[in-house]
């Protein structure tokens, strides 16, 4: 049997089967929608099944709306032109002490400056590099204080 031509729809000579794989990450994207309402992030919990490919794929799929970055996670979400900070800043990634803070929470004060931790010996040139780019990244960034975080 031709599991490909079985998995099609039966309007194009399949038998309508779901494909498994494909149908469960679709309910794991879902999953990641659903942390972005706050209601249903009450039922979810805090842990959810999704892998790393899940989260890129989402990240690149979506687009977020900051408004007052209470929702949003400083190195999770896509925030900056669509890639999450921890994709174009590994390293600074790694150095960071404090990764699940809001995009609010880290920029209040500066604090995502000061979780990264500026000492360590691994702190090399292409860091520096990749530190300067978020800095960048967050300069041009502007919280609206009266408005929620949204996601399309």
């Amino acid at each position: 049997m031709n599991w490909l031509r079985s998995t099609r729809s039966k309007d194009f000579e399949g038998l309508g089967i779901l494909h498994l794989g494909k149908f469960a990450r679709a309910l794991r994207l879902r999953w990641l929608w659903k942390e972005w309402d706050e209601e249903q992030q009450l039922q979810i919990g805090p842990d959810n099944p999704c892998t790393n490919n899940d989260k890129l794929l989402f990240a690149a799929a979506t687009s977020i709306i900051v408004g007052d970055g209470d929702n949003i996670s400083f190195w999770h979400s896509a925030w900056f032109q669509g890639i999450r900070p921890c994709d174009f800043a590994p390293n600074i990634y790694k150095l960071s002490r404090k990764k699940n803070r809001s995009l609010k929470g880290a920029l209040d004060n500066n604090n995502w400056i000061c979780d990264i931790n500026l000492q360590h010996p691994g702190f090399t040139a292409q860091v520096f590099t990749e530190y300067t780019q978020l800095w960048c990244a967050v300069a041009q960034l502007q919280l609206q204080p009266n408005s929620r975080d949204g996601i399309t």
